[in-house]
């Protein structure tokens, strides 16, 4: 249902001079300089066949709305919710290298320190493949095309702008909650005391459990028949195919051949009734792309997890970073829309990745505050929202210090406090 509440209410408040301010930063222009994201070429195809089509340059107005909501943050707090795939790390041949962004996790790190603010992962990985992942022990850095590993660096205290230690070396407890699979399974932050938090599964009915094998089975089938494609097998969700990374002669057959056994096991008697979807079927195919095919369950979504775990309050300042918006079937579109039409002050930030195809559709309800062009942009963004908070916006009046490193803060704090 569209809300009728006007989101805008919450960023509009925020003062102008402020603002102003902001977007006069040279530590906030820093987020923008570098565009461009390189693609791997042998993902160029006819109809996409220049990797320089995926830069992205933010609009005035997307500069303006990012500096209202990092400074709405910073007075008031808010929630943050992130995709993993594409919107914090960039895409890699093998999921299991996948790393997150390192400004990304820092940013996220201190900012969820903050009382008032609070980080949720909403992804359709699994909550025990994931959790790893956001605790890591190196700062890893990928080549351009995010296929080699070309950098590791121990992973040393994380502090904020101020000095205090937010994350020891060598604490690996899990700082997020997560909620894994699309939103069928959920896990708390792990407890200040030490021990691990419990898996919140959502029952599957016994239907549901063996529709899900058999579309690993294509899953199996597909990636047997055609070397380099990557299957995401879910325990409770479905399958997630990619030809992507398939030889280009075979990689036309192979999305098809995919596409042609998911159809069939949708439309067969192993689907499940469901009252809830538009097809009345409890399993449904989405395709991402011209290389990306998944069964779906419909019951059980991203849109249905927003509310649907408890972790987020409908009525607070909540930010949704994600990648996969306009494309048929993105996997982000559903929450997308429940954030803007369901969220008195809910935000969408699309993160642009390499991925020209998952733009949200003209006038849709998907629409996003303001667009990235790569999750390292997304990461600077996020690294000076934590240091807006944490100075209590005295940042704003730094002079910047040119010899600085990139990761210790890059200003001198002055003694005036800004009125918050």
């Amino acid at each position: 249902m569209q809300s009728t509440f006007n989101r805008m209410a919450a960023l509009d408040t925020v003062d102008n001079a402020l603002v102003a301010k902001v977007l006069k930063s040279p530590l906030f222009n820093s987020i923008f300089d570098d565009p461009a994201i390189p693609v791997d070429p042998s993902r160029v195809t006819e109809k996409n066949p220049t990797p320089d089509v995926h830069s992205y340059v933010q609009s005035n107005e997307e500069k303006a709305n990012l500096a209202r909501l990092a400074i709405a943050i910073a007075i008031g707090g808010g929630q943050l919710v992130c995709d993993y795939d594409g919107t914090v790390t960039r895409f890699v041949k093998n999921a299991a290298m996948s790393a997150i962004d390192p400004d990304c996790h820092e940013g996220l790190i201190r900012i969820q320190a903050q009382p008032d603010s609070s980080v949720v992962f909403l992804t359709g990985r699994e909550v025990s493949v994931l959790r790893p992942m956001l605790s890591p022990k190196e700062r890893i850095q990928f080549d351009d095309y995010g296929q080699k590993v070309v950098s590791r660096q121990a992973l040393g205290d994380i502090k904020s702008a101020t000095g205090e230690i937010v994350l020891a070396a060598g604490d690996s407890s899990a700082r997020f909650a997560v909620m894994g699979m699309h939103g069928t399974e959920a896990k708390d932050a792990d407890p200040k005391d030490g021990t691990t938090a419990e898996l919140k599964p959502i029952p599957l009915t016994e239907e549901e459990q063996a529709f899900i094998a058999a579309s690993h089975d294509v899953g199996r089938e597909i990636e047997r028949k055609y070397p380099g494609t990557a299957v995401q097998y879910k325990a409770r969700n479905g399958v997630d195919l990619s030809v992507a990374f398939v030889p280009p002669d075979q990689r036309e057959a192979a999305m098809a051949e995919a596409k042609n056994m998911l159809q069939a096991l949708v439309e067969g008697p192993l689907n499940p009734d469901f009252e809830g979807s538009e097809s009345g079927r409890a399993f449904s195919i989405a395709c991402e792309s011209s290389t990306e095919v998944c069964a779906r369950l419909e019951r059980l979504n991203k849109a249905w997890a927003m509310t649907g775990h408890g972790y987020l309050d409908p009525n607070k300042l909540t930010a949704f970073f994600c990648d996969s918006l306009g494309d048929e079937g993105g996997t982000d579109a559903g929450a997308a829309e429940r954030i803007n039409t369901d969220f008195s002050q809910g935000f969408v930030i699309h993160v642009r990745n390499d991925r020209d195809h998952c733009l949200p559709l003209p006038g849709s309800k998907q629409k996003p505050l303001a667009t990235f062009a790569s999750p390292s942009q997304l990461g600077k963004y996020l690294m000076f929202t934590a240091e807006l908070k944490e100075t209590n916006l005295r940042c704003l009046d730094a002079k910047p210090d040119h010899g600085a490193k990139r990761r210790a803060p890059a200003y001198h704090v002055s003694s005036e406090h800004h009125p918050i």
